[in-house]
């Protein structure tokens, strides 16, 4: 018997129509380089003279066409909403270019042949406002659909069957059947299929998916396991709790959608200076031609005013630093990201895996009994080799790192929650806690417990090394910091950001160790998901704020801030909740994010500040009849050429 949610949609399915969505945007991605292709082809055509019209049409005016019947959609769109914006923009500077053809012919001989053929064409400036402006958009969209969709991964991550108990019969089902209080069954390297307790078994399980802490944990019967955590050790029978929508994984999807929905759109500076620019220049010609009744020189102060310099000024240093940030390994999906970073004053870390290595480390080793370092690591990484355990492996890596030549355990056994026993070149070898010291009547000393105690609260895990029933050393584990992770900060504070947030799903003596390592005095622990959610909104009243998170448990609160950055070691899931994704996992590339995009928005201030400039003195030697529309064209598109070169200047900026 199956069930289904309200929604229609399965239990077991959180209910998005993400199918849909990216079906929507493949085709979104095909027309636009459909469109930009074809409009590229077309003016090649006429420029080489291949094809200089079509059934009696110029090429030149179809490419136009064709290229500017999105932009006016949307500028009407913006109109019957009574806004002015940069679409509308670009609608009055592709008109005003084609309104008055006669305008065009220049007799500039001083050019050159080439170059005064180039400016001479009346289709030229319209199609040169028109390449630009889809060149821009086409980058846009590439760049958004390179980065995957936040809510797909993580639906990815419920398995689609589960294996159900039934009195003595084991069947996989669909997940979407399953109902609270069915027995299930989870082996090593599975998925957990819904919210449950254990009834039966132990594992190890990684919940890095909710919490974004790596280091497994042990559970034992009556012990809580969540949908979409990963059982790496172990096997264990569990009771449905939660299901479908209830489950704690549908629950992370809910937020990722609902902060996505509640983000504001970041207006565009350029649409700022649209609500004033175009009412005024508008306002000019009318008075001008009122006062002069000369059409000649009111189409010459409606080329000048021809928006091509003002609309580039915004997607020219867009391009611009975009480039700048990919070629530094900075992926931003967009113009208004970059506007957006530029105003950031506040910057909230995850813990694991953005600040920190993301796995546990060895960090100390301490001995007795007069064994050595090296001897101690042999036994404890023999013993531990066959475990696929996330601290074994760690303690095998540091005697690797230091060329010690371990062995495989003749026998070996795993304590769940404990540790192991393992028999090494015929020695008897316990990894593990006191728990197990204790199962098997080894005496803990009081220097021992000395040790075990000082690196408890430095915020690491201690393991006890027994050899043939004494104990000979404890090796300290911890997740370490990035090389970079202080010096990424400290370039924070000196760009004036205000306030710097630690969150961690960590226990709070780790994540407030952490804190102090790095001078960061807000410091959050235990945080759930929608605890991170919670704490961005409060942030969000007062600052502007940045999110750097790296997993799957970081989407909702990436969605929700204003500006959201996933380092490049995270999960596809953050990686597609984030406004910036930085491709390596070095802390710095936070502070060049920042500093890029506040030089963007400067540039783009600087492109609209000598647009506007540019302007008046064109619209004064237009009125006063020192232009004719010849030469207000060649004007006009030598103030184009100004902001492009200044924009290109931020290519190469450090």
């Amino acid at each position: 018997m199956s069930c289904a949610c309200s929604t229609g949609e399965p239990c077991g399915v959180p209910s998005v129509k993400t199918d849909k969505i990216d079906q929507a945007q493949k085709m979104r991605k095909r027309r636009q380089y459909a469109l930009f292709g074809s409009v590229l082809f077309l003016f090649t055509l006429r420029w080489f003279h291949i094809f200089d019209s079509v059934f009696g049409i110029d090429t030149a005016l179809i490419a136009i066409f064709i290229g500017a019947a999105p932009m006016f959609s949307r500028a009407l769109d913006d109109l019957l909403k009574k806004k002015l914006t940069t679409d509308v923009l670009i609608m009055i500077a592709i008109i005003a270019a084609l309104a008055v053809p006669a305008a065009h012919l220049a007799q500039a001989e001083w050019l050159g042949p080439d170059i005064n053929r180039l400016v001479s064409s009346k289709f030229f400036p319209a199609g040169s406002v028109i390449i630009i402006m889809m060149g821009i958009e086409t980058l846009e969209i590439f760049t958004l659909l390179k980065m995957k969709n936040a809510v797909d991964e993580l639906m990815a991550l419920a398995p689609k069957k589960a294996r159900v108990k039934r009195g003595l019969i084991e069947e996989e089902v669909a997940v979407e059947i399953i109902r609270p209080g069915d027995i299930l069954l989870v082996k090593s390297g599975e998925s957990i299929p819904v919210d449950g307790v254990i009834t039966k078994g132990s594992g190890s399980i990684n919940e890095s998916t909710i919490t974004g802490e790596g280091i497994p944990l042990e559970k034992i019967t009556g012990d809580l396991v969540m949908s979409g955590t990963i059982c790496e050790l172990g096997t264990f029978e569990m009771r449905a709790t939660k299901v479908g929508e209830d489950t704690t994984l549908s629950r992370v999807v809910r937020l990722v959608q609902d902060a996505q929905l509640k983000k504001p759109q970041v207006e565009k500076y350029a649409d700022k200076i649209a609500r004033v620019f175009i009412p005024a220049v508008l306002g000019f010609a009318i008075v001008v031609f009122l006062i002069t009744y000369d059409p000649v020189k009111t189409a010459a102060i409606l080329l000048v005013a021809c928006p091509c310099a003002l609309s580039m000024a915004t997607p020219a240093a867009t391009i611009a630093g975009i480039g700048n940030g990919a070629r530094k390994g900075i992926m931003i999906k967009g113009g208004n990201v970059l506007e957006a970073a530029s105003d950031v004053n506040c910057v909230v870390f995850d813990k694991t895996g953005t600040l920190t290595v993301g796995k546990p480390s060895v960090t100390d080793v301490s001995t007795f009994d007069d064994i050595g370092v090296e001897n101690l690591l042999f036994f404890a990484a023999s013993a531990e080799k066959l475990s696929e355990h996330a601290v074994s492996t760690s303690i095998v890596n540091e005697a690797k790192s230091r060329s010690i030549t371990i062995v495989e355990p003749t026998s070996f056994k795993m304590f769940s929650g404990k540790g192991v026993l393992a028999e090494v070149k015929g020695s008897k070898v316990l990894v593990g806690n006191i728990m197990l010291m204790e199962d098997h009547k080894i005496k803990v000393s009081n220097e021992v417990e000395a040790e075990i105690s000082k690196r408890s609260k430095e915020a690491k895990t201690p393991l006890i090394i027994a050899v043939e029933g004494k104990i000979v050393g404890v090796i300290a584990m911890a997740d370490v910091l990035k090389e970079n992770s202080r010096e990424g900060l400290a370039k924070l504070r000196k760009l004036g950001i205000k306030k710097i947030v630690l969150l961690s799903g960590d226990h709070r003596d780790v994540t407030e160790a952490m804190g102090r390592q790095l001078d960061i005095e807000d410091v959050r622990a235990q945080m759930l998901p929608e605890d991170k959610v919670r704490i961005v909104e409060e942030l969000k009243m007062k600052y502007k704020v940045a999110m750097v998170g790296d997993g799957i448990n970081d989407a909702p609160a990436l969605s929700a801030a204003n500006v959201s950055i996933a380092m490049g070691s995270g999960t596809d899931v953050s990686m597609g909740a984030a406004d910036i994704i930085l491709k390596t996992n070095d802390i710095r590339k936070v502070g060049e994010t920042i500093r890029l995009s506040r030089q963007t928005l400067r540039t783009i201030k600087g492109n609209l500040m000598f647009s506007m400039i540019y302007n008046v003195i064109g619209f004064g030697l237009a009125a006063t009849g020192l232009f004719i529309p010849a030469y207000a064209v060649i004007f006009q598109e030598a103030g184009c050429f100004s902001v492009m070169l200044n924009s290109a200047l931020l290519i190469r900026f450090k």
